[in-house]
């Protein structure tokens, strides 16, 4: 899954490159509508370094750049957060 993940991170990262906000979205929806359980330390870092970008200028403030950085943080926080202790039934 991580290859996959990859590809799909840069395939959206090229549509960035060329302002394409609407393929950028397309392409991560793969990612971001995947299990956080399944995403690499890496995969996680390359999300934050594209929402980062997200923030740039030349999205002047987009709704869409920025609703998409914030389900780019959102995915990171579940990825890198400690998964839930399991629930104990009643005895």
């Amino acid at each position: 899954m991580g290859d996959l993940f990859a590809a799909h991170v840069d395939l959206a990262c090229g549509h960035l490159l060329l302002g394409d906000l609407d393929g950028t979205e397309e392409v991560l929806a793969f990612v971001l509508d995947s299990s956080p359980e399944r995403m690499s330390a890496s995969i996680v870092r390359r999300l934050i370094a594209l929402g980062r970008e997200l923030s740039g200028p030349q999205y002047g403030g987009a709704a869409q750049a920025a609703h998409l950085r914030e389900r780019l943080h959102h995915t990171a926080v579940l990825a890198t957060s400690p998964a839930a202790p399991p629930t104990e039934l009643p005895t």
